[in-house]
C-alpha cells in the first residue's frame, strides 16, 4: 500500500504541476493578447499621427508658397510707392508773386506773411517751393 500512497501523492503533485502550468499558459494567452491589442492600438495610433503630420506638412508647404507670393506683391507695392515718393519728392510748385501795388508797410507785411505761411506749409508737406516775381 505504501507504493499506491505514494503513487497518489506524486499523481496529486503532477496534477498540481499541470494546473500550475495551466495557469501561466492563460496568463501568458492574456499577455499575448492584450500585446497584441496594443500593437494594434500603436499601429492604429502610429497610423493617425503621420496622416496629421502629412496634414500639417502640407499645410505649411501651401502657406510657405502663399507667403512667398504675398512677400512679393508686397515688395512690388513698396518698390511702386518709393517710386511715386521719389517723382512726387522731385516735383516743384512754382508760385509768380503779384506786383505789389501799395506800398504801404501794412499791405506789403501782409502779402510776405501770407507767402512765409504758404512757404513753411509746403516745406511741412515736403513741396518744393520756388517763388518767382513778375
Amino acid at each position: 500500500m505504501s507504493n499506491i500512497n505514494e503513487l497518489t501523492v506524486q499523481l496529486k503533485a503532477a496534477e498540481e504541476t499541470v494546473e500550475l502550468q495551466r495557469f501561466k499558459l492563460e496568463r501568458q494567452a492574456e499577455d499575448l493578447h492584450q500585446a497584441k491589442s496594443l500593437e494594434s492600438i500603436h499601429r492604429d495610433k502610429r497610423y493617425e499621427v503621420e496622416r496629421e503630420f502629412n496634414s500639417y506638412k502640407h499645410d505649411a508647404e501651401r502657406n510657405s508658397y502663399r507667403l512667398a507670393g504675398e512677400v512679393c506683391r508686397l515688395e512690388d507695392e513698396l518698390e511702386a510707392a518709393q517710386s511715386r515718393i521719389a517723382s512726387l519728392e522731385a516735383r516743384t510748385l512754382t508760385v509768380k508773386l503779384p506786383l505789389m501795388l501799395d506800398s504801404s508797410p501794412h499791405f506789403n507785411g501782409g502779402v510776405k506773411s501770407a507767402f512765409k505761411n504758404l512757404e513753411m506749409a509746403c516745406a511741412a508737406a515736403g513741396i518744393k517751393l520756388q517763388i518767382e516775381g513778375e
